[in-house]
């Protein structure tokens, strides 16, 4: 499992602010810069207005032109800067290996709460309990000593909170205006970032036991005590293959819960096409990622990618130098990796330094893009850390599930922008539903007409 604690729309958000650029090295800035040396037609604009005297409306008409110009400009530049990248990376769950999201949560919830009776003793009643979608919201933030679950914007104000599964709305006054300051999108000990379909099903768990807590129905404890409870869990569920409740499910019904993609295969082979260097990253087990890949991709699945990564421990991976190993001999650390095989751990560090060797021996770029579907550990950690260009995998943007009690989980009903749009604005270079749309907009060379901000208003 890719446990990060992260139909027909893509979207480029280049459009940092000054702040949000100045730490990124240059080769990254320029992708995100207009281009801003006149163009033939902009000078011919104005030599028209100089020579003829041209009206204040046409030159308004014409000023327009300019700027539908210059966003055309920037839409197309993506793509353009993209097939100069050599490096290509993916994460797996959500983003190379697609799943039918509800199964998958609700295989996800009952896993744990099975868990929690099965193996903790705890009231049988819990066994009842259900996932339901409504209740939460992709980038919010749990408060795991209050038992809250907020919705935060731009500026990391609470907008909107609930106590446990309540639909009711919470008295904002019970937090200080300042209380996220430090806030920056990662977990941390009292606020937990969900941010996956994963902790989505995590968080559910979370949220429908405080309920249990304030009915008595289980002995009362405090609220920060249920992260134990779940992490436990997933120790149990997710560490080996053969144990726990969830990947017995996987492997009796795959079906149920995987989907397979041609276009994603047609992806990864012209990649590999076009000599790039094609790998993955993912915290999965290699038992569990290779059975999904296998059923997702095909029993040759190897034969897409240049070298696989198992147990990364994203975001360590990126900011941290744990060794890489190789699948036959997790025990023993490895001084140096080629860029074929299979491995555990690792970091980036050692990863770039063997795309550097790469890049001068071939003569060819040393540009990495990395495919991820959680904000945090695969998007905004390589960038921050990595440089790489990044590409976030987001679904919502076809079908968001929790606008019935939350609104939009891209905007606040002042129609301002959620923090989660922030962070995607400040560390995504494109965004895209899946695998399937990118493949359509990397062979068409075209993007579709869409972005972040149709879908920030509640």
């Amino acid at each position: 499992m890719e446990n990060n604690s992260d139909n027909s729309t893509s979207s480029n958000f280049s459009d940092q602010s000054k702040e949000d650029q100045s730490d990124l090295p240059d080769e990254f800035t320029n992708l995100i810069q207009v281009n801003r040396s006149p163009s033939k037609f902009v000078n011919a604009i104005h030599f028209a207005t100089q020579k003829f005297m041209l009206s204040k409306y046409w030159v308004i008409f014409l000023s327009l032109a300019i700027i539908i110009n210059l966003i055309l400009i920037i839409c197309t530049n993506f793509l353009s800067e993209f097939e100069e990248i050599q490096f290509i990376g993916f994460d797996l769950d959500n983003t190379l290996i697609n799943y039918h999201i509800g199964e998958l949560c609700v295989l996800v919830f009952n896993s744990i709460m099975r868990y929690i009776v099965k193996q903790q003793d705890y009231n049988n009643s819990l066994l009842a309990l259900s996932y339901d979608p409504k209740i939460i919201l992709k980038g919010s933030v749990i408060d795991r000593e209050k038992g809250n679950i907020l919705k935060i914007d731009s500026k990391k104000q609470i907008v909107q909170a609930h106590h446990g599964t309540q639909s009711e709305n919470l008295d904002l006054s019970i937090y200080d205006i300042n209380e996220l300051f430090r806030y920056e999108g990662n977990t941390s000990d009292r606020w937990w970032s969900i941010y996956s379909y994963f902790e989505l099903s995590m968080a559910s768990v979370y949220l429908n036991l405080v309920d249990q807590i304030d009915k008595n129905v289980i002995p009362k404890f405090p609220y920060i005590k249920i992260k134990e409870l779940i992490f436990n869990s997933l120790l149990f569920n997710f560490l080996t293959f053969e144990n726990g409740f969830y990947y017995r499910e996987i492997e009796k019904n795959p079906s149920k819960y995987i989907k397979r993609s041609k276009k994603t295969q047609k992806l990864l082979l012209q990649f590999k096409k076009e000599k790039k260097i094609v790998f993955f990253i993912t915290n999965s087990n290699v038992e569990y990622g290779k059975f999904v890949l296998k059923y997702a991709l095909g029993e040759n699945f190897s034969e897409l990618f240049n070298f696989q990564v198992y147990h990364a421990s994203k975001p360590r991976f990126f900011c941290e130098r744990s060794p890489f190993r190789t699948t036959e001999n997790t025990k023993k650390p490895l001084l140096k990796i080629e860029l074929s095989g299979e491995y555990v751990g690792g970091n980036h560090g050692d990863l770039m330094k063997q795309f550097l060797d790469y890049s001068k021996k071939f003569q060819v770029s040393s540009k990495v893009a990395y495919f991820g579907d959680h904000l945090i550990s695969d998007i905004k950690e390589s960038k921050k850390f990595a440089f790489w260009k990044t590409i976030l995998i987001i679904e919502e943007m076809n079908n968001d599930k929790s606008k019935e009690k939350w609104g939009s989980c891209f905007g606040t009903k002042e129609e301002g922008s959620t923090f989660m749009t922030k962070l995607i604005n400040s560390y995504s270079d494109y965004v895209v539903i899946n695998l399937d749309e990118f493949y359509d907009d990397y062979t068409s060379k075209k993007l579709k007409d869409n972005n972040i901000k149709k879908l920030s208003k509640n």
